[in-house]
């Protein structure tokens, strides 16, 4: 895959990641009073905030790219990070769905009794 193919898929997995925290967002608002869930969401948000960020960056230099303006190292290391911000994000969405599941969170409560 080229440079700007890669650059485009990256975009679009960071879209999609974004839509999923939104999704994730409408939930969160009646658990902020859990500690665990405050802190998950705001790590969440930290991390939508830089991601949206970066895929600017990454659009920005595929469009630098394109006509020539911009060394592709530097368009390929935004995608980079791009790509790492996208998987924690991913992870950080997946840590607080399992947070508000009312299941998940019974196990994670319930202790195996011991002998």
């Amino acid at each position: 895959m080229d440079l700007l193919g890669r650059c485009v898929a990256e975009l679009s997995k960071a879209d999609e990641i974004r839509e999923q925290t939104d999704a994730v967002r409408l939930r969160v608002e009646s658990e902020l009073q859990n500690p665990r869930v405050a802190q998950l969401y705001e790590e969440l948000s930290a991390l939508d905030r830089a991601l949206a960020q970066r895929a600017r960056q990454v659009l920005i230099g595929a469009a630098q790219l394109e006509v020539g303006g911009v060394c592709s190292e530097e368009v390929e290391l935004e995608a980079e990070l791009t790509s790492y911000l996208a998987r924690k994000a991913r992870n950080a969405s997946e840590l607080l769905r399992r947070e508000l599941d009312p299941v998940q969170r019974a196990r994670a409560d319930y202790e195996e009794p011991l002998g």
